[in-house]
């Protein structure tokens, strides 16, 4: 876990902290971490709320290497980035590739509502 991943979590639970009690808020932003490192790892299965009051059931990964197409890879992302070339995280929003539509997507963490499966490949 580096400072940015710490970082990453307060500023979760800040933002959250507004909309949630504090313990609440708390756990959430831990779980956000794990999430995004599930991401990272392989395959997750969850459903959120979309802005259109609509339940989207997403299949997704930040595996960019095994699972997601080059043409799809954010710009530069096949060099690594210098710290200070690195881009902002909104720590209200989680960004995914949706492996069923093969594109990207993103929501905000106050609308998540289940993990159900986890694939690593890690």
């Amino acid at each position: 876990m580096t400072n940015s991943d710490l970082s990453l979590i307060m500023q979760r639970t800040n933002y959250l902290h507004q909309r949630m009690f504090q313990r609440k808020a708390c756990q959430r932003a831990w779980f956000f971490y794990h999430f995004t490192q599930w991401l990272q790892n392989g395959v997750v299965r969850f459903t959120y709320w979309k802005d259109d009051d609509t339940i989207r059931e997403a299949r997704g990964t930040l595996n960019l290497q095994w699972l997601v197409p080059t043409a799809h890879w954010p710009k530069g992302a096949q060099e690594p980035k210098a710290k200070s070339q690195e881009a902002r995280v909104n720590p209200s929003i989680v960004t995914y590739f949706d492996l069923e539509k093969q594109e990207w997507r993103s929501f905000r963490i106050e609308r998540f509502i289940d993990c159900s499966e986890r694939i690593s490949l890690i």
